[in-house]
C-alpha cells in the first residue's frame, strides 16, 4: 500500500491559504511577477512556506518504529493534501501559467518520495533525480540538528535542490549552445524570448553566425531583442511572418523558445511558430526547442487551455488602422506545434558518470523521450491536480 493512500482528494483550506493564493495570483496578473523562471521560483517559495507550516520538526519522544511511521505518514499526507488543493486553486486562477502547476507537481513528487523512502526505512531518503543527474550532495548533510527524524530537513533539502535547478537552468542551456550552433550558419528564430537571446549571445562568443528573426507576437519586443543582439555583434535581419517560408530555404537551423512542453512532445509557443515549423519541415531544416525541465508539463494538448488564449486586439490590428467598418480582431497568444515537427529538445539536464567525473551526455533529446522525463519528474497520481 502506498504510504499516502489515505490522502483525501478534497479538503478545506484555512483562511490564511486563501489570502496567500489571492496575493500570489494578483502579483502575476498585475505584472509584478514576469517571466517563467521568476514565476516558478515564486511558486516554489510559496509551497515551501506550506511545507514549513504542515511538517513540524520531529522529536525522539516516539521510540516505537510504528509510531514514527504513522507520524511521518500523517504529516506528509497533510502536506500533500494542502498542496494539492492549493495547486487546484492556482491552476483554476492561472490556466495559462503551466510552470505554476509544474512546480506544484514537482513538490508533490518530493513529498511522496520522502514518505516512500521513510516508510521503507531509508536513512537519507534515497537519491533524488536532481542529485543523480547533477552529482550533488545529500540534502541530509545540512539537516537541522534539532530535527531528529530528519523529515522536515530532508524535504526542505530537496526543495533547495529544485530551487538550484531553476536558478541554473538558463545557464545550463546556454552552455549547450556550442553543440547546437556551428560557424557561418544561418539561424532563424521566432519572436522574442529571453532564453533564446541568452542562448544566441553565448553561441556567438564561440563562433560567428547570421540570424534571422521572424516578427511574430508583439513587434516591439521582437525589435527590442533584435536590437540587443545586434549590439552584441550578431548580424541580425528582422522579417515579417509572411516572409518566413521564403527565408527558411536558406536557413540551417530554427531555434524556438517555448511556453510549455506538453505530454507527448508538443510545444506551446508564440503565435506564428506553427507556420514556421511547417516551413522548416518542408525544407528539412532542424527545429530545436529550448525547454528547461520546469516547462515540461504533464498535460496533453486537449487540456492546454492556454493554447486558446487571446491577447489584446491591438496586437493583430493597431488602433491607428481603419478597418472601414465593424471589425473583430482576434490575437492568439500561443500556437500548438505537434511533436512530429520538432527535431530536438535542449534542456538543462546533465548526466554524470559519477562524482568528480565529466559529463557523459548532454540534456538534448528527441520528442519521443518526453514520456521518460515526465515519469522521472512527476508522480502519475499528480498529473491531474
Amino acid at each position: 500500500m502506498s504510504p499516502l493512500s489515505g490522502v483525501q482528494n478534497v479538503m478545506e483550506l484555512d483562511e490564511k491559504y486563501h489570502t496567500r493564493i489571492v496575493q500570489f495570483v494578483s502579483k502575476i496578473n498585475t505584472g509584478k511577477l514576469e517571466g517563467s523562471c521568476s514565476i516558478a521560483l515564486a511558486t516554489l517559495t510559496f509551497l515551501e512556506q506550506i511545507v514549513n507550516d504542515t511538517i513540524l520538526p520531529s522529536t525522539d519522544d516516539l521510540k516505537e518504529e510504528r509510531e514514527q511511521e504513522d507520524l511521518v505518514r500523517k504529516q506528509v499526507s497533510s502536506a500533500v493534501g494542502v498542496i494539492r488543493e492549493v495547486g487546484k486553486r492556482l491552476r483554476q486562477a492561472l490556466p495559462g501559467e503551466h510552470v505554476v502547476s509544474n512546480i506544484v507537481c514537482r513538490v508533490l513528487r518530493i513529498l511522496r518520495d520522502v514518505a516512500r523512502n521513510k516508510s521503507e526505512g531509508s536513512a537519507d531518503g534515497g537519491d533524488s533525480l536532481q542529485r543523480l543527474v547533477r552529482g550533488g550532495t545529500t540534502p541530509g548533510d545540512a539537516c537541522d540538528p534539532n530535527d531528529h527524524g530528519g523529515l522536515r530537513s530532508l524535504t526542505l533539502g530537496y526543495i533547495d535542490e529544485l530551487r538550484n535547478e531553476l536558478e541554473s537552468s538558463a545557464s545550463a542551456i546556454e552552455e549547450l549552445s556550442g553543440e547546437q550552433i556551428h560557424a557561418q550558419e544561418l539561424i532563424l528564430t521566432v519572436g522574442a524570448s529571453r532564453l533564446v537571446e541568452r542562448f544566441l549571445k553565448k553561441a556567438f562568443t564561440m563562433r560567428p553566425f547570421n540570424l534571422v528573426v521572424v516578427g511574430c507576437g508583439r513587434p516591439a519586443r521582437t525589435h527590442a531583442m533584435a536590437g540587443r543582439l545586434s549590439t552584441a555583434g550578431i548580424p541580425v535581419t528582422v522579417v515579417g511572418a509572411s516572409h518566413a517560408a521564403a527565408v527558411m530555404a536558406r536557413a540551417n537551423k530554427c531555434v524556438l523558445g517555448v511556453r510549455a512542453v506538453l505530454a507527448g512532445g508538443a510545444l506551446l509557443t508564440i503565435a506564428g511558430s506553427h507556420a514556421v515549423a511547417l516551413a522548416a519541415e518542408h525544407h528539412s531544416v532542424p527545429l530545436v526547442a529550448l525547454a528547461p525541465l520546469y516547462k515540461l508539463a504533464p498535460t496533453y494538448a486537449n487540456g492546454a487551455r492556454a493554447a486558446h488564449s487571446l491577447g489584446p486586439p491591438h496586437i493583430a490590428l493597431p488602433y491607428e488602422c481603419d478597418p472601414g467598418g465593424e471589425a473583430y480582431a482576434y490575437a492568439p497568444l500561443y500556437d500548438h506545434v505537434p511533436p512530429d515537427l520538432v527535431t530536438l529538445f535542449v534542456t538543462n539536464q546533465f548526466r554524470f558518470m559519477g562524482r568528480g567525473h565529466s559529463v557523459c551526455s548532454s540534456g538534448a533529446f528527441s520528442p519521443s523521450y518526453i514520456y521518460r522525463q515526465l515519469s522521472e519528474l512527476y508522480d502519475p497520481s499528480d498529473y491531474q491536480l
